[in-house]
C-alpha cells in the first residue's frame, strides 16, 4: 500500500513530462518551433533593444487574425519566460497590426490595469516593428499670464533622439534563412 500511493503519483506525471515543451520555454525551443511551423509575416522571434526582453509572436490559437507575443527571455527580471505581454490583431492594412501591451508583470491587482493600446507596422523587409503608444497630455501656455511684451521671446527644445521609432527587432528567423540577419552577417 505505500508504494502504491507513489506509484500512482508517478504514473500521472508522465503524460505531462512527455508533452512536448511550448515554444516559449527557451530559445532553442522557438528556433524549433519557427523552424517547424509556417509564419506569417510577423511570427517568429522579437527583441526589444531598449531592454534586451526577447519575445516570441506566434499565432493565438484563440483568435482566427490574432497573435500572442510571449516572453522567452527576459533580462529586465520583471517577466517570466511564457508570460503573455501583450496581443496583436490584424488591420486591413497588412503592415500594420492593433497591439495591446502589458507594461506591469501580472497579478490580480494588476490585471486590468498597465495594457497599453498601441498601433505597430512592419518595416521594410519585415525585420522591425516600429510600436507607437496612445499618448495623453495636456499644453499649458503658462506665457498668457505675462504682460505682452514677454510674449515675444519663446522657448523651445527640440531631443532628436525622441523622434527615434521604438518598437522590435526580428532575430529569428533570418532574412536570407541560412541563420543571418541583416545587423549580423553570417559569412561563407
Amino acid at each position: 500500500m505505500r508504494l502504491a500511493v507513489p506509484l500512482i503519483l508517478l504514473i500521472l506525471r508522465l503524460p505531462c513530462a512527455a508533452q512536448a515543451l511550448d515554444p516559449w520555454t527557451d530559445m532553442q525551443a522557438a528556433r524549433e518551433w519557427c523552424d517547424s511551423s509556417p509564419l506569417d509575416r510577423i511570427e517568429g522571434v522579437w527583441e526589444f533593444p531598449e531592454d534586451g526582453v526577447k519575445v516570441l509572436i506566434i499565432k493565438a490559437a484563440t483568435a482566427a487574425t490574432g497573435y500572442e507575443i510571449r516572453v522567452i527571455e527576459g533580462a529586465d527580471g520583471k517577466f517570466e519566460p511564457g508570460d503573455l505581454i501583450g496581443t496583436a490583431e490584424v488591420t486591413t492594412d497588412p503592415v500594420r497590426f492593433a497591439v495591446k501591451m502589458r507594461t506591469r508583470p501580472g497579478g490580480a491587482l494588476n490585471a486590468l490595469k498597465g495594457w497599453k493600446k498601441c498601433a505597430a507596422r512592419l518595416t521594410t523587409g519585415d525585420m522591425a516593428l516600429d510600436v507607437a503608444a496612445e499618448s495623453r497630455g495636456i499644453n499649458w501656455n503658462l506665457l498668457g499670464f505675462l504682460p505682452h511684451f514677454w510674449r515675444v521671446a519663446r522657448m523651445r527644445h527640440s531631443d532628436p533622439q525622441a523622434a527615434l521609432p521604438h518598437g522590435l527587432v526580428k532575430i529569428y528567423p533570418s532574412y536570407d534563412g541560412n541563420g543571418s540577419s541583416r545587423f549580423n552577417p553570417r559569412y561563407l
